[in-house]
């Protein structure tokens, strides 16, 4: 009896190392085929890379290309066009660790641009706003273009920007971007109908080659919500803005542009 007992931990001994060993022969077998890894997000995120998670350097440019349709104003026509607009880096102001960007071109710039004069063109050029986007940390406000001059000689001087020039409610990122992050006006962002803050709705992972490897490249979606309309954003970590969706649920106004090329490289 006791010697039955010895064979059967033999055995289960011998199994346990033969599956063991068949398991490492297997995942070398996969290894030498394609190796995984995976994009990670910084554990100890620090404001100097907020300009590198959001390449704002001088210089780079992010051109979109889609689709734009609205009503013209005082009119019942609807007009529908290809579209193109590029984003570019035109300068900086800097304060300490306070940067301002002065930007030209906004995605949202593709928002009701289309008038009867467009009607007969095949590929409309969206003329580029300029505006500022306001680096503070891990925060990046924008900063219309009537705000600009007075923050700009804030910053050239003692850096205080004073009250009601910059809130909340120009927040337009917060990094590192996560699923499920909210951020805005405080009282907005309690809201149960994720209505009137910008909200982290979903996290894509795309597999992209990379000298012989596959890296796992992480995707975020961002939504505007209120009762008119939304704002979607598809942003990419050290690209940019993928994409930018609008829609009025009212009179008839949508956006629908991508990424179709880019100019960028980190500010060092």
């Amino acid at each position: 009896m006791k010697e039955r007992k010895n064979k059967e931990i033999i055995v289960t001994i011998t199994c346990a190392i033969f599956i063991a060993i068949t398991s490492i022969m297997a995942a070398l077998l996969a290894r030498e085929k394609v190796t995984l890894y995976e994009y990670k997000e910084m554990p100890t995120f620090k404001f100097i890379n907020t300009s590198d998670y959001f390449p704002l350097a001088p210089g780079n440019q992010w051109v979109y290309e889609g689709t734009v349709a609205n009503a013209v104003v005082d009119s019942s026509e609807i007009i529908e066009k290809e579209v193109m607009l590029t984003m570019s880096v035109q300068d900086i102001v800097q304060n300490g660790d306070i940067i301002l960007y002065i930007m030209n071109g906004h995605p949202s710039d593709a928002a009701w641009a289309l008038e009867t004069e467009h009607i007969d063109e095949k590929i409309v050029r969206i003329p580029p706003t300029k505006y500022g986007y306001l680096v503070v940390s891990n925060k990046i406000f924008y900063i219309e273009n009537s705000k600009l001059s007075q923050i700009i000689q804030s910053l050239r001087g003692n850096g205080y920007l004073g009250n009601n020039i910059v809130s909340q409610n120009d927040l337009e990122f917060e990094f590192p971007l996560f699923k499920g992050q909210r951020f805005g006006e405080v009282s907005q962002i309690v809201r149960q109908d994720l209505r009137y803050f910008w909200y982290v709705n979903d996290r894509i992972d795309f597999h992209e080659p990379k000298t012989g490897l596959v890296r796992v490249v992480p995707e975020y979606q961002l939504i505007y919500n209120t009762l008119p309309g939304f704002v979607e954003i598809n942003f990419r970590p050290y690209l940019g803005i993928l994409s930018y969706k609008y829609s009025h649920h009212g009179t008839k106004s949508e956006v629908n542009i991508s990424l179709s090329d880019y100019k960028i490289h980190l500010d060092k």
